[in-house]
C-alpha cells in the first residue's frame, strides 16, 4: 500500500479513553468543588445525568467487564464494539445481551462500525462487505440497498441497535488517509443516490 492510499492508524487500532494523571484529576476534582458550591446536589446530579447520556464507551474484552460495568452505572448512554470484542456471532450476542441486562430497563445502544471494505469490525462468518468504492462504481444503487439489508439482519440477529454506517463524505482530497474507498465516490450526486439507497433500505 503507498502513501497515498495509507490507512489511518485510529482505524487499524482505535483507543479507549486514558484516565488524565494525577495532577489534572485534582483540577479536575477543585473546579467539581467550585461547582458544587453554586448548585445543589440534586441539581449536580441531574446535569451529570444528562451528560452520562451522551457518552458512548469503548472497552476491551469479548466478556462484561468492570469498566463497562461502571460505565454503564454512570448513566452512560452506549457502547462501540471492535474487533476487540469480537470472537463469533454467539458470543457477540450474549455480550450484547449482557451489555442491556446490566443497563436494566433504560435506553442503551449498542453501535459498530461495520461499513465494509477495511472497516469492518465483524469478522467472518459475518458477510465480508466491499469497500463503499467498490459499490459506488457498480453505478447500481440496488448493490448499496441489497447490502444495507443484509448489514441489518446479520447486526440484529446479534442484538447491536446501531451501525456507523455508510460513510457520506465526499472523496474529493486525494491526499486523505481516512476517507479514500470508504466513500461511494467522488461526486455529491453519487454519494447521495447510494446512501439514500441504505438508508431507505434501513427504515424500510
Amino acid at each position: 500500500m503507498d502513501s497515498s492510499t495509507e490507512v489511518s492508524p485510529y482505524l487499524k487500532n482505535p483507543q479507549p479513553y486514558v484516565a488524565p494523571h494525577e495532577s489534572a484529576s485534582q483540577e479536575i476534582d477543585n473546579s467539581e468543588l467550585q461547582t458544587a458550591t453554586s448548585f445543589s446536589p440534586e441539581e449536580i446530579a441531574d446535569v451529570r445525568a444528562a451528560v452520562a447520556e451522551l457518552l458512548v464507551f469503548g472497552f476491551h474484552g469479548t466478556r462484561l467487564n468492570n469498566h463497562a460495568r461502571s460505565l454503564i452505572a454512570m448513566g452512560a448512554g452506549g457502547v462501540i464494539l471492535f474487533d476487540r470484542n469480537f470472537e463469533d456471532p454467539d458470543q457477540v450476542a450474549c455480550l450484547c445481551a449482557d451489555l442491556k441486562r446490566e443497563a436494566g430497563s433504560r435506553p442503551f445502544l449498542i453501535m459498530v462500525d461495520q461499513e465494509g471494505g477495511y472497516v469492518q469490525r465483524l469478522g467472518p462468518p459475518f458477510t465480508v462487505i466491499p469497500h463503499a468504492r467498490t459499490v459506488g462504481d457498480t453505478n447500481d444503487p440496488e448493490a448499496a440497498a441489497a447490502i444495507a439489508s443484509i448489514l441489518g439482519r446479520e447486526l440484529r440477529a446479534v442484538n447491536i441497535d446501531m451501525n456507523l454506517a455508510p460513510v457520506l463524505d465526499v472523496d474529493t482530497n486525494p491526499q486523505s488517509t481516512v476517507i479514500g474507498k470508504r466513500s461511494f465516490g467522488k461526486s455529491p450526486s453519487r454519494v447521495a443516490e447510494f446512501g439514500y439507497a441504505i438508508l431507505f433500505t434501513v427504515i424500510m
